[in-house]
């Protein structure tokens, strides 16, 4: 049985060049506020997580183009365990400045 939310409804609270960061304790209910999100929304997005050594090799590189190039396409980009991910904030700041149009949440969507 999952318990009703707050935040049930992100979409209010994203914003096109911002990263919206979902945290609090573990065993919360982040991932699953966050799939149950994706599951309604009409925006292309991307899931991945930070537990991924691809994904902690590219948001944690600084490389513009390598960034860039993984977050063209969408207009969310959901990050799980996000915190893992060596200069995260980094990668999401070139994402939010060098594509403007992007959304992004959970710990660009950052979950942690």
């Amino acid at each position: 049985m999952k318990i009703p939310r707050f935040y049930q409804n992100l979409e209010n609270y994203l914003k096109p060049g911002k990263v919206l960061v979902l945290y609090g304790s573990r065993q919360a209910g982040k991932t699953t506020l966050l799939q149950d999100f994706l599951a309604r929304t009409k925006m292309k997005y991307k899931l991945d997580s930070g537990d991924n050594i691809k994904t902690q090799g590219i948001l944690g590189s600084q490389d513009f183009s390598k960034i860039t190039e993984y977050a063209s396409g969408y207009d969310l980009i959901a990050i799980d365990e996000a915190q893992k991910i060596p200069n995260v904030g980094q990668g999401l700041k070139i994402i939010v400045d060098q594509m403007p149009k992007s959304l992004l949440k959970k710990p660009a969507f950052g979950v942690k």
